[in-house]
């Protein structure tokens, strides 16, 4: 028996919804909104109807690109969109047409993820107060604020990555590289304590690729890169961070080691999960991201890096 409701009952069941719904007709119109999707987009029900999936979604996404995906039927992250008063991930479905030939219906789903970032932020504070043995912690000390095993900061990447996959939220790692002539632990104290919320950073050691690894060296995501002995090397990872988060924190990561800790010569390469692409099992992605970061890392040492202001 087919269940049909009337336009008031469909309007009260959406409007209960936390997420944003927008409907278009075949011409891509919008035809329908939800309460939720008027608060989000800040805009009266009148000024959205009629509007076109292209409009409305300049709103929210700004990069060609970007839009293209969403068009592909992918699930994009929208932060500090200018059109959007919430963070929120947006997905766009084609709906059944009406008739054969017909143009087909759509929606817009806006997904608000503002509780799950506060709850993140709370979590984060919790964590950095709380001793735990957790093993994604940063050791046993109360503070978390110590430099991670390698094995330890496996874990702790291939867990961030399934979170990641699961959420939609963005993921960066960065792979840091200080000269051998320095001190690997004071670089690393300064590095764990220059870091925020639930951001991570590891030792690395450099492999015998000639040798097998013995079985307790297996983790969940094997670090058998081929690393440079004449450095030391770290890893950091930036949870729910974007490439241009990646990028801010690592010049802020580079201001306190050329500052305050004194160590020149370090050297950055930073890698941004793409949680829209194809589905990968969490462990070949991480070390995909790995390997993405060590690539950028060896683009970085062959560039040698743009002076930010001209001298006299």
């Amino acid at each position: 028996m087919g269940l049909e409701l009337g336009t008031t009952a469909l309007q009260m069941l959406a409007d209960a919804l936390r997420d944003g719904i927008v409907l278009f007709d075949g011409d891509e119109r919008a035809c329908f909104v939800n309460e939720a999707a008027c608060h989000m987009l800040d805009a009266d029900p009148t000024a959205l109807h009629g509007a076109s999936l292209d409009a409305l979604a300049a709103r929210i996404v700004a990069a060609e690109d970007v839009y293209a995906r969403l068009r592909a039927g992918e699930t994009i992250r929208c932060d500090n969109a200018p059109g959007l008063r919430v963070p929120a991930r947006a997905s766009w479905v084609r709906l059944a047409a009406e008739a054969p030939g017909a143009p087909p219906p759509s929606a817009l789903v806006l997904h608000d993820v503002s509780l799950g970032v506060a709850l993140r932020r709370v979590e984060d504070v919790l964590l950095a107060s709380v001793a735990s043995d957790e093993p994604a912690a940063n050791g046993p000390a109360p503070t978390r604020r110590g430099v991670l095993d390698e094995a330890t900061i496996a874990r702790y990447t291939a867990r961030e990555v399934r979170r990641s996959r699961r959420t939609g939220d963005p993921l960066s790692v960065a792979l840091v590289s200080v000269p051998r002539a320095a001190s690997a632990e004071h670089a690393g104290r300064c590095l764990a304590r220059a870091l925020r919320g639930a951001d991570r950073v590891g030792r690395l050691h450099p492999h015998d690729h000639d040798q097998d690894a013995p079985p307790e060296a297996v983790t969940a995501v094997a670090f058998d890169l081929p690393l440079d002995p004449a450095y030391h090397w770290f890893f950091v990872v930036f949870p729910d961070t974007p490439s241009a988060g990646a990028h801010a924190a690592v010049m802020r990561l580079r201001s306190v080691l050329s500052g305050e800790a004194a160590v020149p010569g370090v050297t950055f390469g930073t890698a941004t999960l793409d949680v829209a692409g194809p589905a990968a099992a969490a462990n070949d992605c991480a070390r995909a991201l790995v390997t993405r970061a060590l690539t950028a890392w060896s683009e970085a040492r062959a560039t040698p890096r743009r002076r930010e202001h001209a001298g006299p």
